[in-house]
């Protein structure tokens, strides 16, 4: 069964837009891979990597919510 994450770029002067993807490609992406996905221009708030939870739609992972 397909799930799906929200992953996101962090830093202390804000972050990234959150991205959809298939939980179980994430690992095989790594931070390097996840980082390509995005614009050159959000490479300042690429400190740290947030991954949500895995959920069962594509909709529940957008709806993902970052503490």
């Amino acid at each position: 069964m397909t799930t799906y994450s929200k992953v996101r770029f962090l830093c202390q002067s804000g972050a990234t837009a959150g991205l959809v993807l298939e939980s179980a490609k994430i690992p095989a992406l790594g931070i390097v891979g996840i980082s390509r996905l995005f614009p050159v221009s959000e490479f300042p708030k690429m400190m740290r990597l947030q991954i949500s939870p895995h959920y069962q739609t594509w909709d529940e992972a957008f709806l993902h919510h970052f503490n």
